[in-house]
């Protein structure tokens, strides 16, 4: 998909520099998404009702990708900006903060 839209802006546009900025706009926001999907992961660490939820929403990201290949991330994400609000909390509760330099001098 990526390499479909450098493809795609370089036809559009003469200028390079131009066109390269336009696809590292676009792959941002694509790779951000990416990464907020797949926070949909936290969930299935946990028991209980949460990991089907979890497996439900994930089946259907699934299938919407088997049936439209060509649907950007970005576009699910808005679909299931609720799912992964919630995937975030899980994802903030099971964080464990990792010792920093500082800490370790004091």
């Amino acid at each position: 998909l990526l390499a479909e839209t450098l493809a795609s802006v370089m036809i559009d546009s003469k200028d390079v520099e131009k066109a390269l900025l336009q696809y590292s706009n676009t792959s941002v926001v694509e790779g951000h998404a990416i990464m907020d999907l797949n926070l949909l992961t936290h969930v299935l660490r946990k028991g209980g009702l949460s990991k089907f939820w979890a497996l439900h929403h994930m089946m259907g990201i699934g299938k919407t990708l088997s049936q439209e290949p060509n649907v950007p991330y970005s576009e699910i994400l808005k679909k299931k900006r609720r799912v992964i609000w919630i995937s975030k909390l899980f994802w903030k509760g099971a964080r464990i903060p990792a010792p920093t330099i500082m800490s370790k001098t004091r």
